[in-house]
């Protein structure tokens, strides 16, 4: 019998039901960084595809949303990819 109060385990059925808890969590954990990983390449291939327009043509997808058309290429790509 595990007695854990305060840190220390009441029964070995806690115990599975905590490692159990933790491996769970770290695998949730783990899917989330790779969700998160993707979405930023997604993001890099998303302004990288952009900074191949020309100004004109990052001026006019911003007129289409509506956004500042003023700025550098740079500005225009970020104000785009956001």
């Amino acid at each position: 019998m595990l007695i854990k109060k305060g840190g220390i385990y009441r029964n070995s059925t806690q115990k599975k039901f905590d490692d159990k808890f933790k491996r769970l969590g770290f695998k949730i954990v783990e899917e989330v960084k790779e969700e998160v990983k993707e979405e930023v390449k997604e993001e890099v291939k998303i302004e990288e595809d952009l900074f191949e327009l020309t100004n004109s043509e990052l001026k006019e997808k911003c007129k289409e949303r509506e956004l500042p058309i003023y700025g550098t290429k740079k500005e225009l790509v970020e104000r785009l990819g956001d």
